[in-house]
């Protein structure tokens, strides 16, 4: 599914483990065991979408969710902020 939002939306992705495991899927991973921590994570998988120059985050899914799902969560969440913006 990941795949999927990749190609579709063109944006750039980052793995990030918090248990030493990482998906071949994904092409750059990285490992932080406190990062679910900092971000209040605590079901997985997690997608989250991060502003490359704000590093704002945006929840967009917690668990298996399927890509219909996801793509409502986006929508909803960036309408979300859209209205939320002066």
């Amino acid at each position: 599914i990941v795949e999927v939002l990749v190609d579709k939306y063109k944006w750039s992705i980052i793995g990030i483990s918090v248990d030493e495991v990482s998906l071949n899927e994904i092409k750059e991973n990285k490992t932080d065991h406190r990062v679910a921590d900092r971000m209040g994570i605590t079901v997985f998988p997690a997608l989250v979408a991060v502003h490359p120059k704000t590093q704002h985050a945006v929840p967009i899914s917690f668990g298996l969710q399927s890509l219909d799902r996801i793509e409502d969560n986006i929508y909803h969440q960036f309408k979300y902020l859209a209205e939320e913006t002066p």
